[in-house]
């Protein structure tokens, strides 16, 4: 729905920020691939304005798995409660395995996890210290009537998506990215986009 925010909003503007995932009727709920798609913007941001051939990047694997683990859960207010290994902390986490070809071998845990790791990887999920993922699956759930039940609700969704102003929702929305593009871009991201530049920021 538009560029990747959370650099610009940490840096420019001080905001608490967490890396998540929406839009889940168009996009996997994939935070690995979340990861990745804030680096490679953030890479296209940098190189767009730079002079000559990139050489560096601003931003790190290791602050983006950041926002994507403690950031997230500090941008809800629970930073004190998960989002890291901590004593006194709830154990929420996720366990990878290192056995796939695209995870062999690795040097760096971080870079590996960011650049590299997929769902297809994630062995182990805790809940509070509650197994609810092992070796693959998913633990103390019934998928079969779990998933009739997902069907069920989301042809309901969309029987009542039909009565929605869509027009008028696509009006507001464009409406509201335009705006957060002439204050956040410059006019050289904006011409990417298809966004025209204006006098207050140099077109």
């Amino acid at each position: 729905m538009g560029p990747p925010i959370a650099f610009v909003a940490d840096s420019k503007h001080g905001c608490t920020v967490g890396l998540g995932c929406d839009v889940a009727c168009n996009n996997p709920i994939d935070m690995f691939q979340q990861m990745r798609l804030l680096l490679q913007a953030q890479r296209d941001r940098e190189h767009t304005a730079c002079e000559g051939v990139p050489t560096a990047m601003s931003r790190s694997c290791a602050e983006v798995l950041r926002l994507a683990t403690l950031g997230g859960a500090e941008a809800m207010g629970l930073g004190d409660v998960v989002g890291s290994i901590k004593v006194g902390k709830r154990a929420d986490l996720v366990l990878t395995k290192c056995t796939s070809m695209r995870l062999t071998p690795v040097h760096d845990p971080v870079r590996a996890l960011v650049l590299y790791a997929s769902v297809a990887d994630v062995d182990i999920v805790l809940v509070d210290g509650v197994v609810r993922k092992q070796a693959g699956e998913l633990v103390g759930f019934e998928w079969p009537s779990l998933r009739k039940r997902l069907v069920a609700s989301s042809d309901a969704i969309m029987e009542r998506a039909k009565k929605a102003p869509l027009e008028e929702i696509r009006h507001r929305i464009l409406t509201e990215r335009s705006k957060w593009l002439d204050q956040n871009l410059s006019d050289v991201e904006k011409a990417r986009l298809g966004a025209a530049p204006t006098a207050a920021n140099g077109g």
